[in-house]
């Protein structure tokens, strides 16, 4: 079942925010990311406005960067380099979702 009902700049916005705010709260909780990604696909087609149709690609391209990744740096465990990675790679996901989160609320395009 597909919904492609546009949906308003204003709870585009609010789920945009919420998507954000998942990605982040994965430090945490850690599948609220998925949750997060989910929002994103189901919303970038659902938004009129270009600005948050690039938030939510850059949350989607995000994720998938730091997923596959992080998945190179676990097997580099074995030889100790990946534990470094997965932390700076940990320090550059939250980086970019707050860099993400400060734009989106300043009605800003985010660069992709």
């Amino acid at each position: 079942m597909e919904n492609n009902e546009k949906i308003s700049y204003k709870l585009g916005k609010k789920l945009a925010i919420i998507s954000y705010s998942l990605f982040l709260l994965q430090i945490l909780v850690p599948f609220s990311g998925i949750i997060g990604l989910i929002i994103a696909y189901m919303n970038r087609g659902r938004v009129d406005d270009p600005i948050l149709c690039d938030h939510f690609r850059f949350q989607i391209r995000i994720f998938w960067i730091e997923f596959f990744l992080s998945i190179l740096f676990i097997f580099l465990c074995l030889i100790l380099i990946g534990y470094f990675l997965l932390f700076g790679l940990f320090v550059w996901q939250t980086y970019m979702f707050i860099l993400g989160l400060i734009r989106l609320i300043d009605d800003k395009p985010i660069k992709i």
